[in-house]
């Protein structure tokens, strides 16, 4: 008998908002809920994405971690402001940074770098940062102005793992 596939992880980068931020999202996703129909994210949830790699062995975490821990420590605190709600139909709303601070794309732009060059995947599509806030949404968010924003002094490795209910989320560091 031989051994099977290498156990797989789904993992990505995210800042999670401070308290007050959480709060303020949650009260955004209820309102949007109201207009649009569809399912809310759970507060506890509500992240900001940074890199997602996906499916990545496990064996190759702890090198993920790293990586991760290498360009935080060169990034500064920058501040996250979020200013538009919006989504196009297909079910999702959202919250967005139409000017995200230089240091969030440098902090982006480093971490692909840096698991490009361990050879680890990424998603490399055009980076938007934003928040999720609905879900299963039946009618398209008409975009509306937002005023959203937190300092971020910390960075994430987050496994998300499918759950009855949707996604799991756990911080590994």
């Amino acid at each position: 008998m031989h051994p099977g596939p290498p156990a797989r992880r789904r993992l990505f980068f995210a800042l999670w908002p401070v308290p007050a931020a959480r709060q303020a999202l949650a009260r955004l996703a209820a309102d949007t809920v109201a207009r649009c129909g569809g399912r809310s994210v759970p507060t506890r949830d509500l992240h900001v994405t940074v890199v997602f790699l996906g499916a990545v062995d496990a064996a190759l975490v702890p090198c993920v971690a790293q990586a991760g821990v290498a360009v935080a420590r060169e990034a500064g605190p920058f501040r996250l402001d979020l200013d538009r709600v919006g989504g196009p139909g297909g079910g999702l709303a959202w919250v967005e940074a139409t000017r995200p601070d230089p240091a969030l794309l440098a902090l982006q732009a480093a971490l692909l770098a840096a698991l490009g060059a361990s050879g680890l995947p990424a998603d490399r599509r055009a980076y938007r940062p934003h928040v999720t806030l609905a879900r299963h949404c039946r009618a398209p968010v008409a975009p509306e102005r937002a005023g959203i924003a937190w300092p971020v002094r910390t960075l994430a490795l987050v496994e998300s793992a499918r759950a009855a209910s949707g996604a799991a989320y756990t911080t590994l560091g």
